[in-house]
Parts: C-alpha cells; structure tokens; sequence
C-alpha cells in the first residue's frame, strides 16, 4: 500500500508527463486532479491545477496556477500536504453543512435524491431555473459518482421539513439561489399533507440570500 508522500509523487510524474495537452483528469483511489492549460497567454506558459484527495474524515480541496515544470507540481502538491492539516472537509457530508470549495458534488447528490424522493423531476427543474445551461446541463451519476468517493452524503431518511430546510441551506451555499425557489415551490405541490399553502414550513429563499448572486462549488 503506497504511503501518501509515495501517492503524491505518482500524481506528480503523471502530471508532468502530460504538460504538453490541452487537459488531463488523474483519478485514483485517494486523489482526484485536473490540469489545465493557461491560454491567455502564450508568453507565460502556466496550467491551472486542483486536486481532491481523500484524508481521515473527509476530503481536501486545492486549485491554483503553477509553472510548466516539476517544481511547480511539488510545490502545489507541498500545499495540499499543508491544506489537510487544517482544512478537512467532514464526510459524509450533512445537509447545511458550510461551503468550502468541495461540497458541489454532495449537494447535487442530495437534491437528486430528495427530487426523485418527492417526486419531481430534478433535471426540468434545474433547466428552468438555468435555462441557458443547454439541453444536458448536468451528469447527475458523475456527480453521485464523485460525492460518494469523496465519503459519501448523510442522506435523510425521509424528506420532511428540517431534512427540506437543510437541503435549502446546501443549496444556497454553493449559490443555486433559484433553483431553492423552484424546488421550493414544485415540492409544496406534491405533499398532500401540506396542500393548505399556510401550513407550509417557511423555506429559505432566495430574497434571503440576496447578497450572494453566483452559484459555486
């Protein structure tokens, strides 16, 4: 079983030998990486690069631009090294839980699942509230794919008002702001136990939000 520093070194020679492409995906059991090339500038050969690995507990995050060289490879794999020191996101992950660049994939996974829960289409709901996202807006079996690697998502045993509101909460924390409404407004439709409209739970909305105007990870 190969130690960490042997896993990094493994992600650094593969990357490295793949300098010369456009971009390169490295998956294994521990680290999930992508490296692609800068071309705004042909004078300043650069590649972005971000990594997920897998720790104790959960999961470590890290993107940012590096030379086209080893040095530059061991010095982004160095900081990732560093990163999970103090930067472990908890798996699996919990409804509500805070943004912090590694969350996109569970929290997909868990609007997946309540929609397909509730019954309700997450897919038309999604492509109305981003309509200009296309026809395939979104691989909901990469992005279950992904968050069970990761560690996997706490999923509720029943989609009831606190699992609902924390769900929202998830949703707004990676900036989905109007999906929340529409999710929000197909799923009263579909719970015969809440067809008087004042008896529904009060959800967070999008007005609640208003300060943050970009959907992220």
């Amino acid at each position: 079983m190969r130690t960490r520093a042997e896993h990094h070194q493994h992600a650094i020679a593969e990357l490295a030998a793949h300098f010369d492409d456009d971009e390169f995906r490295l998956s294994t059991d521990k680290l999930r990486a992508y490296m692609a090339r800068d071309h705004r500038s042909a004078s300043n050969p650069r590649r972005y690069i971000e990594a997920y690995e897998r720790v104790h507990g959960g999961v470590v995050f890290l993107n940012w631009w590096t030379p086209t060289d080893r040095e530059g490879l061991e010095s982004f794999f160095d900081a990732l090294a560093d990163h999970a020191r103090g930067h472990v996101s908890p798996r699996p992950y919990q409804l509500g839980q805070a943004c912090d660049g590694t969350i996109g994939a569970p929290v997909w996974t868990a609007f997946h699942a309540a929609c397909v829960s509730l019954g309700c289409d997450p897919t038309a709901i999604y492509k109305d509230a981003y309509p200009k996202e296309g026809p395939n807006p979104i691989d909901w079996t990469e992005l279950a794919k992904l968050a069970e690697w990761q560690g996997g998502v706490a999923l509720p045993a029943s989609w009831d008002e606190d699992a609902r509101v924390g769900l929202c909460q998830s949703l707004h924390n990676i900036n989905a702001h109007y999906l929340v409404e529409l999710f929000t407004e197909r799923t009263a439709t579909l719970m015969p136990y809440m067809r008087d409209t004042a008896q529904m739970p009060v959800l967070p909305t999008a007005r609640a939000f208003a300060h943050k105007k970009t959907r992220g990870q």
